[in-house]
């Protein structure tokens, strides 16, 4: 064992641990645990009145053939703790470099995408399609780079500050892993909920349109023509992944253009959504119509569910779709119910799980309630 010995062992806590020799010893309690076991193999650890180096009372216990290992337990005190044969104490200290600008990174990108949730100003994130010379921190990437093809997003460039003694490997670069002297972290990595994940995509997508992506053809025009004379609103478009999407300006109503074979429209106002598989303004005006429907028949529901008090209503995160739980185990687990007007009734037209006791109590509260003569709010 050399002073650039690592030690990798289970703390008292049960938390892996990896630890240089010379950190180790540069502890009192370090010094300490291997006075004591020099002692115990009558190594000299002093010269008169000065100690010895650190490195020749290794050299002396190595000669006694005190086992690496054995050693590595005795000053860790764990009895889990071994010498790494495949890292020194400057890979180690690189490894760590690497993990804490990964770490800023992370947390960096966590930052500017609570500030555009919140609502702040974003317009200064650059959007570019391919590498620019020097870029770090936010940026967002529009999918024309061979090292990530996996659509836009929004990013954080990072290079790790390596020690002395390593040098920058220009071709060690990664995607959301600190496994690499620089990357990207996208906000994939991000812990986001479904409703703040398809708000950041909007806003990312906007942001490519504002710099010029995206042209828009003579049948994207009626339609964004059509879903304006539908919804009555001024219509944005900005492109994402295969689609186009077409949104008003409060987001209340919107239309995707999906590009795959055949062409697809799926219109969304609020949590209702309706799709066709034609792109025509008939097809669009219908869409956008039952789209209305639906969130309409949800924000019924969700009324009807709440007065009955059974069941809390959580979210409307996905199309047609309302979570609950159960009002008296607020930590219970959530389920789903996709509900629609079947006529001028309110209908559960599918459930996760569909067999759950609990969906066809809601079926029945919403059967008795409009019995009850409140079928005049459909």
């Amino acid at each position: 064992m050399n002073s650039l010995s690592v030690i990798d062992y289970v703390d008292e806590d049960g938390q892996a641990v990896q630890a240089g020799l010379t950190e180790l010893l540069d502890t009192q309690e370090g010094r300490e645990s291997l006075e004591r076991i020099a002692r115990r193999f009558r190594v000299k650890t002093l010269i008169g009145s000065c100690e010895r180096d650190t490195q020749d009372v290794l050299d002396d216990l190595d000669r006694m053939d005190v086992d690496d290992d054995d050693l590595a337990k005795w000053l860790t005190g764990s009895k889990s703790a071994s010498v790494n044969p495949d890292m020194d104490f400057i890979d180690l200290k690189a490894d760590r470099a690497r993990q804490e600008a990964y770490d800023r990174a992370v947390s960096s990108l966590e930052l500017v995408i609570e500030r555009i949730l919140d609502g702040k100003d974003g317009s200064g994130i650059p959007v570019q399609d391919d590498e620019s010379e020097g870029l770090t921190g936010e940026w967002i990437y529009t999918g024309n780079v061979g090292y990530n093809d996996e659509g836009v997003r929004l990013c954080y460039r990072w290079h790790a500050d390596l020690p002395d003694g390593v040098e920058f490997d220009a071709d060690r670069f990664e995607v959301n892993s600190p496994h690499a002297d620089w990357g990207d972290v996208d906000d994939r990595a991000i812990e986001l909920t479904d409703e703040q994940r398809e708000r950041l995509d909007e806003w990312i997508s906007l942001r490519v349109a504002e710099e010029g992506l995206g042209e828009v053809n003579d049948l994207e025009q009626i339609a964004i023509q059509a879903l304006a004379e539908e919804a009555g609103v001024d219509v944005k478009t900005y492109p994402v992944h295969d689609e186009l999407i077409l949104v008003d300006d409060d987001y209340k109503a919107g239309v995707h253009i999906r590009y795959s074979n055949p062409q697809q429209v799926r219109a969304r106002v609020g949590s209702g959504s309706s799709t066709r598989k034609k792109l025509d303004p008939d097809s669009i005006r219908a869409a956008v119509r039952e789209a209305r429907r639906n969130n309409e028949a949800l924000t019924l529901a969700t009324t009807l569910i709440h007065e009955d008090g059974r069941f809390t209503p959580v979210d409307n995160l996905f199309s047609n779709c309302i979570r609950l739980r159960r009002s008296d185990d607020p930590c219970g687990e959530c389920f789903r119910v996709w509900i629609t007007f079947y006529g001028s009734s309110l209908v559960v037209t599918n459930s996760a799980f569909w067999d759950d006791p609990m969906v066809e109590e809601v079926k029945d509260i919403l059967q008795v309630a409009q019995e009850e003569g409140m079928k005049e709010w459909a």
